[in-house]
């Protein structure tokens, strides 16, 4: 790495298994990571920057293989599960608050379709067609039915992030991600380093190259999503399995 004092480090912390999933909460500042093995366990990692800690590490809960996070808002993540396990299909929803680390509501006939600033908007999965429903985030009760042309009056919560472009090539060396912000130039690229191709992070200022950092080596592939930009933190994974964050 070069020039690691050159920003803050904020997390840098190796999971169980492989990061599966990123989901953020910009009111209460919280990074929630999903985590699976290949032995079939999920694991949850959240990190508070506000109080600068972390809620939980290596969460489970009593379902260890087919539960996945749907969401987070206001400290309340929202778990759902699989119908089987050759099955995408979601079943069921588990309100956790991530500060008391305990379950707010769990309700296993309905499932999630998007959390909203006004509630959650769910439906029940045994009724066809679909009723929806805007449930209370805190209590799951009923708040009021939703008819078909009034769901996009409860439009999910889109988090502000910011992501790079991605330039695709045939030759994997050209092949690159990049974002400008402030005087900063982030990039993520392939670069050829004895007889392997690595995926390499920089950052550039004024055309100096001040921060360097592997993502992953000997890849054989372009790996779609490589790092994003979460009110002014660096935000990526590295190897898989590490979540790193900088502030800029």
């Amino acid at each position: 790495m070069l020039n690691k004092d050159t920003f803050k480090q904020l997390i840098s912390e190796t999971v169980k298994g492989i990061i599966w999933k990123i989901v953020l909460d910009d009111e209460e500042q919280i990074l929630l990571v999903e985590s699976r093995t290949d032995t079939k366990e999920v694991y949850f990692y959240a990190y508070d920057f506000k109080k600068s800690q972390f809620l939980m590490k290596d969460k489970v809960f009593e379902e260890k293989w087919l539960i996945g996070i749907s969401g987070i808002y206001k400290t309340t993540a929202y778990f759902y599960q699989f119908e089987n396990e050759f099955s995408p299909a979601r079943k069921g929803i588990i309100a956790f608050d991530l500060r008391n680390q305990n379950i707010l509501w769990e309700n296993y006939n309905y499932v999630l379709e998007n959390i909203s600033y006004k509630g959650i908007l769910a439906f029940n999965s045994r009724i066809q067609p679909r009723r929806f429903e805007l449930l209370d985030p805190e209590t799951g009760l009923l708040l009021k039915n939703v008819k078909q042309e009034e769901i996009s009056e409860y439009p999910t919560i889109i988090n502000k992030i910011q992501i790079p472009d991605s330039h695709f090539s045939e030759e994997i060396t050209q092949c690159y991600q990049e974002l400008k912000i402030n005087d900063l130039d982030i990039r993520s690229g392939y670069k050829k380093q004895e007889n392997t191709i690595n995926h390499i992070l920089e950052i550039y200022r004024e055309g100096n190259l001040i921060f360097t950092d592997y993502l992953a080596k000997d890849i054989q592939k372009v790996s779609p999503d490589t790092f994003f930009v979460w009110f002014n933190r660096l935000v990526y994974i590295k190897d898989k399995s590490e979540i790193v964050v900088y502030l800029l």
